[in-house]
């Protein structure tokens, strides 16, 4: 779920801000800003971790139908 994020001021409106995640600094990332989509309010928001060997950040969402790795 989605808790505590920092915003980070002066940096573009889709960046959402960074949280800690398993004593890590993660990237949070609004991609309905990034590609001007309406915003929805309804429902918790939730993250979705996005990673691989170099890089990691997590993107905002309503919600999460399934996981795959």
């Amino acid at each position: 779920p989605l808790t505590e994020i920092t915003p980070l001021p002066g940096t573009p409106a889709f960046l959402y801000g960074l949280v800690n995640f398993r004593r890590k600094i993660i990237a949070v990332i609004d991609l309905r800003v990034l590609f001007d989509l309406p915003t929805d309010s309804e429902g918790g928001q939730k993250l979705i971790l996005i990673s691989d060997a170099d890089r990691e950040f997590a993107i905002v969402t309503n919600g999460i139908d399934g996981i795959q790795r």
